[in-house]
């Protein structure tokens, strides 16, 4: 990408889109799985690999690249999700479209996303595994125990304890609130669709973003 910058420059922009990272990991489960990627994929099959990787490859995209680049967005799909014409205003003034390029650019594709990320999550807390050729959670397990989804919140508890610290920096947090808000104690967890879901309700914490890695991002609340 460096390479592009210099030897193209004014030429060419960088966009970049983070999702949560539990999110995230939770949604690359179906290609981990896949009979193409299963003997490959073996090291990412823990839930706290992939958040290590996405942590990883975020931390060198932010601390390497993005400082080489000069034109670059970085935005949350969550917050294109809530707020769509303001963020792509906002891209749209900080970083010039050729008028070669045919195609308008549209946050449409992110619409939805939250309710994605907490049916994912949601899923995950039951004892559960997504179905990708379906699009939903799995409901072949009937009786899922307590004890399995106690097990799965001690999980999202550990997850928040090792990675809070590294992934608030980039604006997301593992919210100890976000599983009570899915979860009844005894009964299965679900998606609320009559809540109003804000920003820091699903983990999102622009707020708290690094001050070196803030020109970067396209922040629009």
């Amino acid at each position: 990408s460096a390479f592009q910058n210099i030897t193209i420059p004014n030429k060419v922009a960088f966009v970049f889109v983070l999702r949560h990272p539990l999110a995230w990991s939770l949604v690359i489960d179906k290609w981990l799985r896949n009979k193409w990627n299963r003997d490959f994929t073996k090291s990412l099959r823990p839930l706290q690999a992939r958040v290590q990787m996405w942590l990883d490859v975020t931390t060198t995209m932010l601390d390497r690249d993005a400082p080489t680049l000069s034109s670059i967005a970085i935005f949350h799909a969550e917050v294109a999700d809530l707020y769509p014409k303001k963020l792509l205003h906002l891209i749209l003034t900080r970083i010039r479209i050729p008028t070669s390029f045919k195609q308008v650019p549209s946050t449409n594709p992110f619409s939805g996303y939250i309710l994605a990320n907490l049916a994912y999550l949601a899923c995950w807390l039951n004892g559960k595994n997504w179905n990708s050729k379906r699009h939903q959670c799995d409901t072949s397990k009937k009786n899922i125990s307590l004890q399995l989804r106690q097990q799965r919140r001690a999980q999202f508890d550990q997850l928040r304890i090792t990675f809070e610290n590294f992934t608030i920096v980039m604006g997301y947090s593992f919210s100890s609130t976000l599983p009570s808000r899915l979860c009844d104690r005894e009964a299965e967890c679900r998606v609320p669709h009559s809540f109003s879901w804000s920003l820091t309700d699903v983990g999102v914490r622009t707020e708290r973003i690094a001050s070196h890695y803030r020109p970067f991002f396209i922040l629009p609340v």
